[in-house]
């Protein structure tokens, strides 16, 4: 179990301390945007055999309660 996942489980599922739930969770995208950049690579040859990171930022596990 990744550590983002091990302090979701423990403070969703678990309880809220604050140890597991103000700490950075992982980074987040929509998957409207992650469908988007696929269909941008695919039009853009230099983006062939490229990595791209993307991320919507990072998120703290408080904010899914929110």
């Amino acid at each position: 179990m990744t550590l983002a996942l091990q302090h979701f489980y423990l403070g969703v599922i678990h309880g809220r301390t604050e140890e597991t739930m103000f700490r950075p969770g992982s980074g987040w995208i929509d998957v409207r945007d992650v469908a988007l950049s696929h269909v941008l690579a695919a039009q853009k040859q230099e983006a062939g055999g490229q990595r791209i990171i993307l991320s919507a930022g990072d998120f703290v596990l408080s904010e899914l309660s929110e």
